[in-house]
């Protein structure tokens, strides 16, 4: 989870700061990341978009598939 400040403009003197599930994207980076993808986060009070960039980082585990092991 990470804490996004929405940037809503009507919002300005008291931004709503909200809870944000990054999991299932990959890591929060900054957009000058090579391989950044943009996404939205809707804030969960006023429901505006938030861009967001994510990366998925690369894993290395084996996949096992009945008595075989795959490389991913």
């Amino acid at each position: 989870m990470v804490k996004i400040q929405c940037i809503n403009p009507q919002f300005i003197q008291s931004p709503h700061i909200f809870d944000w599930d990054e999991t299932p994207y990959g890591s929060v980076v900054t957009p000058d990341v090579e391989g950044a993808k943009r996404i939205i986060a809707y804030c969960k009070m006023c429901a505006y978009e938030n861009p967001v960039w994510v990366k998925k980082i690369p894993t290395n585990d084996p996949i096992i598939r009945g008595d075989k092991k795959d490389e991913q």
